[in-house]
C-alpha cells in the first residue's frame, strides 16, 4: 500500500502495560467511523507496514489502547511510539454535499478575488487551531490561512479554490527583499 493510497489516521503515542498494548491518537473527527477497524497500517521507515488488531479500546474522542498479533511485550511496543498509523481512503466517511476532504484539494489552482491566480496549493498544515494551506508560487511557498471566512468557491471540476484573501498577505510572501 502507498502513501498516496491512505489517509493519516494518527499516530501511536507510547506503550501501555506490559503485554504489549499501546496508546494511540486517532486525528478524526468521529471516532465512532473507525471502531471495527481489523487492520492499520503503521509507518515503519518510510514503509507502510500492515498490523492487525488483537484489542481495541476507546479512551476517550481521540486516545485508543491498541494490541496488535506479533506485538508481545512492553519492548515490542516502545519500539512503535511515535508511527504514524494509516488507513486506506476507502475508509473515509462520505461528505456532504459540498465538503471536501483536504488531500483531495492537494493540486488545485489557488486564485485571490484582488491578486488572481496565486499557485498550486502543496499541503495543508494545523497550526494549534488553525490550519494553513501551503501554496507553491514558482520556487517560494506561501502560507494561507484556510478558514470559511477567506474562503469563496472550491471548484472539484475545475480543480480550483477561489478566496478573497486579507490586503497585502501574499504581498509578504512574494516581495523580493
Amino acid at each position: 500500500m502507498q502513501k498516496s493510497e491512505c489517509f493519516e489516521l494518527g499516530y501511536i503515542a507510547k506503550s501501555h502495560g506490559l503485554d504489549g498494548k499501546v496508546q494511540a491518537i486517532f486525528d478524526v473527527e468521529d471516532l465512532s467511523f473507525y471502531l471495527d477497524i481489523e487492520s492499520v497500517f503503521v509507518e515503519r521507515k518510510g514503509t507502510l507496514v500492515p498490523f492487525f488488531i488483537e484489542y481495541f479500546e476507546v479512551l476517550d474522542n481521540q486516545k485508543v489502547l491498541l494490541r496488535f498479533e506479533d506485538i508481545s511485550g512492553k519492548n515490542d511496543a516502545d519500539e512503535l511510539k511515535g508511527s504514524k498509523l494509516f488507513l486506506p481512503l476507502s475508509f473515509l466517511p462520505n461528505l456532504d454535499e459540498g465538503e471536501h476532504y483536504l488531500h483531495e484539494l492537494v493540486g488545485f489552482e489557488v486564485f485571490d478575488v484582488e491578486k488572481g491566480f496565486i499557485g498550486i496549493s502543496k499541503d495543508f498544515v494545523e497550526a494549534g487551531p488553525q490550519l494553513i494551506m501551503v501554496v507553491l508560487s514558482g520556487d517560494k511557498e506561501i502560507l494561507i490561512p484556510y478558514h470559511e471566512d477567506f474562503l469563496i468557491e472550491v471548484s472539484e471540476t475545475e480543480k480550483k479554490i477561489k478566496m478573497n484573501l486579507p490586503n497585502g498577505l501574499v504581498d509578504l510572501y512574494l516581495t523580493e527583499e
